[in-house]
């Protein structure tokens, strides 16, 4: 019997959010070094800010949540370093605008 996938929201809220100095630093270390660990904390961040932004389309629908995350990690690969913003504010761009293609809604400009 197929069971709907939900993402583990309790673990995902429970973690702390990254500063941004904790936030470049695992950027930066991941980027240089391919450090695999950095990029696991930053997509942890990745994966409640896909959850909260997909939940403003549907409720706990696991489809929108890994569309959004596609966007965060296109947005990861596009942030410059010496951005006055934090990942999370410039990825929420790319996540909602995944999650619309997911839908077939119009873009945001």
């Amino acid at each position: 019997q197929d069971q709907p996938l939900h993402p583990p929201t309790s673990y995902t809220m429970s973690l702390t959010l990254l500063s941004r100095a904790q936030e470049k630093e695992l950027i930066n270390r991941y980027r240089t070094k391919g450090d695999l660990v950095a990029f696991d904390q930053l997509a942890n961040d990745g994966v409640r800010l896909s959850l909260a932004i997909a939940k403003r389309y549907s409720t706990n629908n696991t489809f929108l949540v890994l569309h959004g995350f596609i966007g965060w990690c296109k947005a990861l690969t596009k942030y410059k370093l010496n951005s006055r913003y934090k990942l999370s504010v410039y990825a929420t761009w790319w996540i909602d605008q995944e999650i619309r293609i997911a839908l077939g809604l119009p873009l945001k400009k």
